[in-house]
């Protein structure tokens, strides 16, 4: 999958009308764009049967889909496992005021 063309082409959910189009055609903007259209279930279903054709055809670009699965799956997995910000002691707070308010003062 040759991303690196600059070709335009019109939409992302448009761009794939031919049976001999790829993704080689579209910029990055426009592959990012139809595959994240492919991955919400959004194109349209003789678009999402070329583009697995294609899928099925070229290893390159399984990989890349494959590859943006598991970043959107990572991403998600990071957010799950954030730990909620714990409550700040008040008395903390006000030592750090008083240290920022110092230091202003010794650069004026």
């Amino acid at each position: 999958m040759d991303i690196g063309k600059e070709k335009i082409v019109g939409n992302a959910s448009s761009s794939i009308t031919n049976l001999d189009d790829s993704l080689s055609r579209l910029t990055s903007h426009q592959a990012d764009s139809f595959i994240k259209a492919f991955h919400e279930n959004t194109l349209p279903l003789i678009k999402k049967i070329k583009f697995m054709l294609n899928l099925w055809l070229c290893s390159e670009c399984r990989h890349y889909v494959r590859s943006y699965k598991n970043t959107i799956r990572l991403s998600l997995d990071g957010l799950r496992a954030a730990n909620p910000v714990e409550k700040v002691p008040v008395k903390l707070l006000q030592i750090i005021i008083n240290i920022q308010k110092t230091n202003k003062r010794e650069v004026i």
